[in-house]
């Protein structure tokens, strides 16, 4: 809502302002700061000239003032819209992303009357498709439509739309059988539409991420603001929409691309022709693309071939679209811009045009020239905002002169009494830092002006509190308006402590960077104008979608061919998924190839019994040869050397357990209000990560934990949450960092983060001065510290604790292993919690054999886009396309280039190449003052490149550098790679890695898999997974000496942990590990009856495998069930084919506890074999016979066979008669030998 007080404020303003006559200029000067957006909320409910219904467009002069604009208007209660930029390049070869097309189509097909329009001049001059094609494009869908598969797929294939398995973004769509999946342009969430026979039945949002229907309340929560897993703008679409209480009843299909690439072939084909008569059609792909109906990337600078080009030219601008009693708001500078903007077009233009083989369109066809862009602009009323105040000078010398109260009517300025807000800087070189501020505020307070200072973040609001205590009186405000409301004449007449003259100012919390002062009305102050460091932009965030299948990455990755591991006959070659009719109606088998041709059908029901072959190079895999004995004789050998390191382990784990930790409790009350404050939805797998850690922090044994977690996933949380419970707890915690520069940072988060409460937090590193290192040292033994952040200089001997409970180490793979010695003789007592993205491989192999704890937190954030990674040669062009790219969007670019004899030299290349970079350089041998200068100048967007080496791979975060391009990619080792891959992409917006090398035909062997791997693992929390992936490439490093290498290479590292684990266990519980015993103890079940997910059903065999693999891993019932559902939810009811898949899990489940391991059930009997070692008491078994020697017997020395034919004939009638068995012998158990 709007804020009423600000226009009555600007009621006299806008009263000389309007009414403005037909295509009239008003001139409004001078405007300072954020005074324009003030003035801009006031309109909204300005009662004049009927502005409030009128749709009122600034046109800002670049997207950076956009921002600016946008964020200044949220403060005073104003949402606006958006018409997004397509962020991209002229001619680029790269296309806009979906979400802005979508937000750009919905604006386009539904553009508001009222309220504000936020455009930047570069965005107005793009020419967009004409209204006569576009606004009759779409069509709608409602409940109770009869919906014909063919008729509607051929649709929406003609609206743009792609097929695909899975909807994650806008312009997709899924059919599986009498389901439908449709992410609709401008909606907010995909659609499910769920049709009976060929009629639409109902129709439901769902989430793109886990791909489950939304239910209402899911909805509300996201509505109040609870659920932050959702972007900004499909926020603002879901306000849109009308009652969410309501089941959706129609909705709307717009088309999914800015032009029609189905219907406008023929058109194109024909333009094409006639625009380019040199150029073959043949040669170029792009052209063959659209025939073959495939928008290829950059085919929207193409767009006017697919339209009538004299239509195209009359109607293709953003004016079209506009109402006709518009009002435009436009910067004085937008002239200026255009007209460099135009050059740079230009210039683009002349560097392609001689390409025959690739052709471009002239800009005349892509942009709206100035005389065309002016003259549209001179048809609607319009007000300049100017910030010169000589405008206003010159006025009023006019005026007086004249003395004619006329002058203004004919020169149109009206003048605004704002000011420059002044620079108020924080010095702490002077005696009294706040000088400035203060002398400001003793001027206000003789006129009464109100004040208020606007802090970035909660944590600075404090900060700012601090440091005005004694000197300013603060009263803090939720909101702007809850500071416009309140009379503040009358609070300083009524002070009771008049006498203290303190000055007054409001506090409140918002990311404005530009204040307000307009002398005797109002002052805002923002924190730029005291620390002159420019703050972060919230920029809009988009949404991203996560692939499961690279989490249960060891089924999918099979291609033909690929080395796989039976548990039973070794190592062979997969050969695809098969459907046989053993006898017992049809089956899906796995096809595995072994020697001499040999093939083995896996029943799709036991898909525990194979495995992926990793620890070598697949290459390289052995190939076994049936029923030779090999394959034995290598698994035995293993199996004795197992059983050496499990002994080991266990011996490890034993001394750890018997030493006593410290016993945390936790105050549920505080811990929970602390909770609270984090400003996001925790994801899933962070919010095990912080169970875990509270649950080892409860026990008395030291916590020794290791979190994995991609860069930006929210680790540090984990930690925070850690160090509260321990510093509530009375003990103080050392977080440990590898760079000064992180320990900077993390002192920031921190304090942000514990603003609230009474902690006290310091660090140690190289900048503090001595005299104050000195201090925080002396204070931390006599325990006055809570928390202490500093580097390798912790770790030094002088460093007292008085009472240490928590160490947190972050990037734990930057320490060596002397750090790591020194870290553990802290540590012996100490609860430990490591975090990093990319854990060394030793690390990894330790804590996958449970040496040490490990959370992993694979699941991103809400709205952050994985980073799209190119393998490329380089060239120079190259480099200057993907600069340029990020450049024109407002970004930043880091360019590795880890030489440091050469680096200058690099960077002058990269000046001449791009001029209008502002390049930087930083590397490890400058000083530390100097880098940390440079750094701090590249975060506040002094420089727009930075070249550097690898000091940046642990450094600030930057949320505006979004491209990463790294030379000579082939020397990096894969952590690294993805360390520094994670510098970037810490924003919404779609951020690019190129990856540089001298050229791709000479990549050796592992540089290869290295590049590739990276490449592959584009998603989010990938990290995790390429760490386990070099741990393949590279081999496992010893956990305890040399001799397994050999082993792991001869059955596969994943067998080899899975081995070690059961060995682990058995140990553990007294036994001996039996080397003899298969070693899978799951059981095999045969009901001989048709148990798969139909083709038909689940189409993909990537999905089918995918959950044929979640099935056979799940290890209780309550999993099943969520398999279950989601895919019911996804694909419709399950066949009777797969319900009885699901059937014989449960009782696999049910009969693993009871070691039995085989059950084959068929028409006339069930007959069940017990492993060994099973827990069932024998007596029950004997009693079970004797209780009715008809139906039950002996079956062989170790099973027993039970025969009804009546009641056996059907499946469900089998799995019931199964369960009865398993639930009476579930009861009557051995009991435990003492």
């Amino acid at each position: 809502m709007p804020i009423t007080a600000l226009t009555d404020a600007f009621y006299p303003i806008n009263k000389q302002l309007f009414p403005i006559k037909d295509h009239q200029r008003r001139w409004l000067a001078p405007v300072h700061g954020a005074v324009s957006s003030l003035w801009l909320a006031s309109l909204v409910n300005t009662e004049l000239w009927q502005v409030a219904d009128r749709l009122k467009i600034m046109v800002a002069r670049d997207q950076n003032q956009l921002n600016q604009i946008e964020t200044e208007l949220a403060f005073c209660g104003v949402d606006a819209y958006v018409f997004p930029d397509w962020e991209t390049l002229t001619y680029d070869e790269l296309s806009p992303h979906q979400d802005i097309v979508s937000e750009r189509i919905n604006l386009l097909t539904d553009m508001p009357t009222t309220g504000v329009l936020l455009i930047s001049v570069q965005t107005l001059m793009q020419r967009v498709a004409p209204p006569s094609w576009l606004i009759g494009q779409h069509f709608d869908l409602s409940v109770g439509d009869i919906f014909d598969i063919n008729t509607q797929r051929e649709l929406l294939a003609k609206a743009g739309y792609r097929a695909v398995e899975n909807v994650f973004e806008p312009g997709e769509f899924a059919v599986r059988g009498s389901i439908i999946d449709i992410f609709a342009m401008g909606q907010p969430f995909p659609l499910r539409l769920d049709l009976f026979d060929d009629e639409i039945e109902t129709i439901r949002f769902f989430h793109p991420q886990t791909q489950r229907t939304l239910t209402e309340d899911d909805l509300r929560a996201m509505l109040s603001g609870n659920d932050s897993s959702m972007g900004a703008e499909s926020l603002s679409l879901l306000h849109k929409l009308p009652d969410i209480s309501k089941p959706i009843k129609k909705f709307q299909i717009l088309p999914a691309k800015e032009f029609p690439l189905d219907e406008g072939r023929e058109t194109f084909r024909t333009n094409f022709a006639a625009m380019f008569p040199n150029a073959s059609s043949r040669k170029f792909e792009l052209h063959k693309d659209v025939m073959a109906g495939i928008a290829s990337s950059g085919l929207e600078y193409y767009q006017p071939l697919f339209f009538d080009l004299n239509n195209w030219q009359e109607e293709s601008s953003l004016f079209n679209y506009l109402p006709s009693d518009a009002l435009f708001i436009t910067d004085e500078l937008i002239g200026e811009r255009q007209v460099d903007y135009w050059s740079q077009i230009q210039r683009r233009y002349e560097e392609r045009r001689h390409d025959i083989d690739k052709p471009v369109l002239a800009p005349e066809f892509l942009y709206l020239p100035a005389n065309r862009f002016n003259e549209q602009l001179n048809q609607y009323p319009r007000v300049i905002v100017s910030a010169r105040s000589e405008l206003a000078t010159s006025q009023t010398q006019a005026a007086m002169e004249d003395n004619n109260s006329d002058n203004q009517k004919v020169q149109g300025l009206v003048t605004l009494s704002a000011q420059e807000p002044p620079q108020l800087s924080v010095n702490h070189q002077k005696s009294e830092p706040l000088a400035d501020l203060l002398a400001f505020l003793e001027l206000q307070s003789q006129t009464a002006t109100p004040v208020l200072i606007v802090a970035e973040t909660a944590g600075r609001r404090e900060i700012l509190i601090e440091l005005f205590k004694g000197k300013i009186e603060t009263k803090a405000y939720d909101s702007f308006r809850d500071f416009l409301a309140i009379d503040h004449s009358s609070i300083a007449h009524n002070d009771p402590n008049k006498h203290s003259r303190l000055p007054h100012v409001g506090l409140t919390v918002a990311p404005i960077e530009r204040g307000v002062y307009v002398p005797e009305r109002l002052v805002v102050i923002s924190e730029t104008q005291l620390f002159g460091r420019q703050v972060l932009q919230t920029r809009r965030r988009r949404q991203s979608g996560v692939s499961e299948e690279f989490l249960v990455k060891s089924v999918t990755e099979l291609t033909q061919g690929s080395p796989v591991v039976h548990i039973e006959h070794g190592i062979g070659r997969y050969d695809g998924l098969i459907l046989l009719d053993v006898g017992d109606g049809e089956q899906e088998f796995i096809h595995l190839k072994y020697a001499d041709d040999a093939s083995i059908y896996v029943p799709v029901a036991n898909l525990q019994m194979i495995s992926r072959y990793s620890g070598g190079d697949p290459a390289l895999a052995p190939l076994h040869k049936i029923g030779s004995g090999k394959w034995d004789k290598a698994k035995q050998k293993a199996l004795q050397q197992i059983h050496d390191v499990a002994a080991e382990l266990l011996n490890m784990q034993a001394r750890r357990e018997a030493k006593v930790g410290i016993h945390f409790k936790i105050e549920p009350s505080q811990y929970e209000l602390f909770a609270s404050q984090f400003a996001f939805e925790e994801t899933p797998d962070q919010a095990n990560a912080i169970h875990a850690v509270m649950e080892d922090m409860r026990q008395n044994q030291p916590m020794d934990r290791l979190i994995c977690g991609d860069v930006g996933f929210g680790k540090t949380e984990v930690a925070m949450r850690a160090a509260f419970i321990a510093v509530s707890a009375g003990y103080q915690v050392a977080v440990l960092v590898p760079t000064t520069l992180l320990a900077g940072q993390h002192e920031d988060n921190f304090r942000d983060r514990f603003a609230d409460w009474p902690v006290r937090i310091e660090t140690l590193s190289r900048f503090g001065g001595k005299k104050h290192q000195d201090t925080v040292l002396a204070d931390l033994a006599a325990g006055k510290v809570d928390i202490i952040i500093g580097t390798h200089k912790l770790l030094q001997k002088d460093v007292e604790f008085s009472n240490l409970g928590l160490m947190i180490v972050d990037e734990e793979h930057r320490f060596g292993v002397r750090h790591k010695e020194r870290i553990k003789a802290i540590q012996t007592d100490v609860d430990s919690l490591s975090m990093t993205a990319t854990p060394i491989p030793r690390t990894l192999n330790m804590a996958l054999s449970g040496m040490r704890d490990m959370s992993i937190i694979a699941t991103p954030p809400a709205r952050r886009l994985a980073i799209k990674t190119f393998v490329m040669q380089k060239t120079e062009a190259l480099m200057k396309e993907a600069i340029l790219r990020e450049l024109l969007r407002g970004g930043q670019v880091y360019l590795l280039h880890n030489d440091v004899a050469s680096i200058e030299r690099m960077a002058e290349t990269i000046r001449e190449l791009v001029p209008e970079a502002r390049v930087g350089v930083a590397h490890g041998q400058m000083q530390e003052r100097q880098l940390e200068q440079i750094m701090q100048q590249f975060y506040h967007k002094k420089f727009n490149v930075l070249v550097c080496s690898t000091i940046i791979e642990t450094g600030i975060d930057v949320p505006n550098a979004n491209t990463i391009i790294i030379e000579r990619a082939d020397k990096f080792g894969l952590a690294q790679l993805h360390q520094l891959r994670g510098r970037v992409g810490r924003s919404h917006h779609q951020a690019y890695c190129y990856l540089l090398v001298p050229s791709l035909k000479g990549l050796k062997g592992d540089a290869k898999r290295r590049l590739r791997a990276i490449e592959r693992a584009n998603t989010l929390g990938a990290g995790f997974m390429l760490a386990s992936e070099d741990l393949e490439i590279r081999g496992a490093g010893e956990i305890l000496g040399k001799q397994q290498s050999g082993n792991m290479q001869a059955i596969g590292f994943s067998l080899y942990m899975d081995m070690l684990e059961r060995a682990t266990k058995a140990i553990k519980a007294g036994k001996e590990p039996d080397l003899n015993t298969p070693l899978s103890l799951t059981s095999e079940i045969n009901l001989h009856s048709s148990a798969l997910i139909p083709e038909e059903y689940v189409h993909d065999v990537h999905q089918r495998l995918l959950f044929y693999k979640r099935i056979s891993n799940a290890d209780d019932i309550d999993a099943l069930t969520d398999i279950r559902t989601e895919m019911i939810d996804r694909f419709g009811g399950l066949p009777d084919q797969t319900k009885q898949l699901f059937a014989v899990h449960g009782l696999r489940l049910q009969a693993e506890p009871l070691m039995i391991n085989k059950i084959d059930a068929n028409s006339s009997s069930v007959s069940l074999e017990f492993a060994p070692d099973t827990p069932v008491d024998a007596l029950a078994i004997i009693k079970l016979i004797q209780s009715n020697g008809q139906k039950y017997r002996m079956n062989g020395a170790s099973g027993i066979r039970y025969s009804d034919v009546d009641k056996l004939k059907s499946a469900e009638q089998r799995v019931k008669a199964v369960e009865k068995l398993l639930k009476y012998f579930s009861e009557h158990m051995a009991a435990e030998p003492a």
